[in-house]
């Protein structure tokens, strides 16, 4: 990319969820230049950001739509809650890139498995959820790869009859601690794509990390596992929606 493209100006909005993460890592990314932290609460976004005082905190999202600088926003919370701010910030000409778009983790999950190096084709793959986010698309991704794919959820009866099988096990469900131990095969690839928060605030995947990853070959976990993943492509796509801007100008 030209140097005349770089650094891109970025606001992140939303100091909960994933907004820490993106924070750091687009912090430490020479790539971006991070100028706001919009959040509902002013004092949280700035308590997220801490002593760093080249990055400003606020609760208006007017002020990142009005400041030329800012040629990417990252929403870091689930973007059907902040339709109206996607919109505005669409509207003023900023590139929008969403935490959570139809199929993020899909694309996330893909490429961990392929950093297992385990092979697709021919392979038992069991996808633990449903939802037209993860586990609908995931089955199809696993499909289009020749995986042979049975899609279950967390109401399917006998569950552990088909998780055991599976070479690739892929969890979407949004139930703590669904998959234990004895539900996974020796040596499986384990992608757990859920995240819950106990009521203790400790948050959790849908796969119990600790006694699956004695049988695992491979597990990723919640959190640390899919979620970075996620923010680290989120800042990649914004660097290439920022290179397709300045070609086409």
């Amino acid at each position: 990319m030209s140097n005349k493209t770089l650094p891109i100006g970025l606001a992140v909005v939303g100091a909960g969820y994933w907004g820490p993460n993106l924070v750091r890592t687009a912090l430490a990314t020479p790539a971006f230049a991070l100028r706001w932290l919009c959040d509902l609460d002013a004092d949280r976004a700035q308590a997220v950001l801490g002593s760093h005082t080249t990055v400003r905190a606020t609760s208006s999202f007017d002020a990142v739509l009005d400041d030329p600088e800012v040629r990417a926003v990252a929403v870091a919370t689930p973007a059907a809650t902040h339709y109206d701010l996607v919109s505005a910030a669409l509207a003023a000409g900023k590139h929008v890139l969403v935490e959570k778009p139809l199929t993020a983790s899909v694309g996330e999950a893909a490429k961990l498995i392929a950093l297992a190096d385990r092979k697709l084709e021919g392979a038992r793959a069991v996808v633990v959820g449903r939802s037209n986010i993860v586990g609908k698309p995931m089955a199809l991704m696993l499909m289009q790869q020749d995986a042979t794919v049975c899609i279950c959820h967390a109401k399917t009866r006998d569950l552990a009859q088909f998780t055991i099988l599976a070479d690739i096990l892929v969890v979407a469900a949004g139930h703590p601690n669904l998959i234990t131990a004895p539900m996974v095969r020796t040596g499986a690839v384990v992608i757990d794509v859920g995240i819950n928060r106990l009521p203790s605030g400790k948050l959790v995947g849908d796969v119990d990390f600790e006694g699956v990853r004695e049988k695992a070959s491979y597990i990723t976990p919640v959190p640390g596992g899919v979620g970075p993943m996620t923010v680290t492509m989120l800042l990649v796509n914004t660097i290439n929606s920022a290179e397709r801007a300045a070609k086409a100008r």
